[in-house]
């Protein structure tokens, strides 16, 4: 329960993120981001296929990445793929893909 509830509480600080991003994209830190492809919720919590950590945890151009990895063609078909693109430390409190096995467990193959 804790898992899932840990989840939500990333994707809900997530969604007010994205919200305000595209209008103060210049007052964003710079943080590093994870890419967790095949996310599944199911009875026993939320699973995932595999973590990517991208661009070595750092830091990518704001404009890159407010324009094309979260929104755009790009962030609607990861969402439509089951895929979730995760910004990590200041943002939602994850360090890298190891932190997030750590918090939800190994991927699922």
């Amino acid at each position: 329960m804790k898992r899932i509830i840990t989840l939500f509480a990333v994707l809900a600080m997530m969604t007010g993120l994205f919200a305000t991003a595209a209008s103060a994209a210049e007052h964003i830190p710079p943080h590093g981001h994870m890419l967790v492809l095949g996310v599944e919720f199911g009875p026993a919590g939320p699973t995932y296929r595999k973590c990517v950590d991208l661009a070595n945890n750092q830091a990518l151009r704001l404009n890159a990445h407010h324009a094309h990895l979260h929104f755009g063609r790009a962030g609607e078909a990861q969402l439509a793929a089951g895929h979730v693109v995760v910004p990590t430390t200041p943002f939602s409190g994850i360090r890298d893909c190891a932190h997030l096995a750590e918090l939800f467990g190994p991927p699922t193959n």
